[in-house]
């Protein structure tokens, strides 16, 4: 790759690739010397630098000099050297239109640079307002999980010691294509009582609410449709173990329709629009493996 030095401002810089070269100020009279060159050349002679070229204006011509001050006419905007030499002629602002021309430049500055400042504004209150919702989805998870394991726990109590339970750390599962917060408990129970433990278990706060038959009384008066099998809890018994599960996602599948079954938890803190869009996901689920 070609390697530049170039001469700007009484300095010598490089090497440089041309990409580096753009993002300097070039006339065609820097000067640029590159391998392959006996001497330094002006830019203007070199192709390839053509493009990152800054036009510069020719010089003015040197004014000849008055013994004496020359007698100057203000004419509108401009002044006029009215002098008897018809070749010599000075032309400069008026102080007036100096200063407009400053204020406009000064107006045109402020405004960008206020434009500037209201992106930038909006930028932070934005990922100021995605981190508050992200710390108000994980409160709203918290607080929806916390009462289930307090629940658990206290239902757990009657049957065996406390010290007889065994509570892991609150963790991330995922299930499907949502993540939950999970709390897993073991314990010891007796055989002649496991049927029981699971009838007062049921239904836990995570499909009925807390206090349980307060809830469970508006959620027959509010949604006013049967939930059939969804939220209630199916037992596989093999000869070695038993597994009960919530029956959360589920469908009833016809000959030419499917029926999908999905919930959210609402509390206080609840987003109903992300609520319904999380609910949307749980069905998505069911429907990907009918697909």
């Amino acid at each position: 790759m070609k390697q530049y030095y170039i001469f700007v401002d009484d300095e010598q810089l490089g090497p440089l690739s041309l990409d580096e070269i753009s993002s300097k100020k070039i006339s065609k009279e820097t000067k640029v010397w590159f391998e392959g060159l006996d001497d330094w050349k002006n830019a203007g002679e070199i192709e390839e630098l053509s493009k990152f070229l800054i036009s510069t204006p020719p010089p003015i011509n040197s004014f000849t000099s008055q013994i004496s001050p020359p007698k100057l006419v203000q004419k509108e905007n401009f002044q006029v050297n009215s002098d008897v030499h018809e070749n010599q002629k000075i032309l400069g602002l008026n102080k007036n239109v100096f200063y407009w021309v400053l204020g406009v430049l000064v107006l045109i500055i402020g405004i960008v640079y206020f434009n500037n400042l209201q992106e930038n504004n909006k930028a932070i209150l934005l990922e100021q307002n995605r981190q508050t919702e992200t710390y108000n989805q994980q409160q709203k998870e918290i607080e929806e999980q916390k009462p289930v394991t307090h629940y658990i726990s206290e239902i757990l109590k009657k049957y065996v010691t406390l010290s007889e339970v065994e509570e892991s750390e609150t963790y991330n599962h995922i299930s499907g294509n949502i993540k939950h917060l999970r709390t897993d408990f073991t314990a010891k129970i007796e055989d002649n009582r496991l049927e029981e433990l699971i009838e007062e278990l049921h239904p836990t706060p995570a499909v009925c609410g807390i206090p349980k038959e307060f809830c469970k009384e508006k959620i027959i008066e509010i949604e006013q449709y049967n939930r059939e099998f969804y939220a209630g809890y199916i037992k596989i018994e093999t000869e070695e173990e038993i597994y009960y599960f919530v029956n959360l996602r589920c469908a009833k599948i016809y000959k030419n329709q499917v029926i999908a079954f999905a919930g959210g938890g609402i509390t206080a803190l609840s987003s109903p629009e992300k609520e319904w869009r999380e609910t949307e996901l749980k069905s998505q689920a069911i429907l990907h493996h009918l697909q």
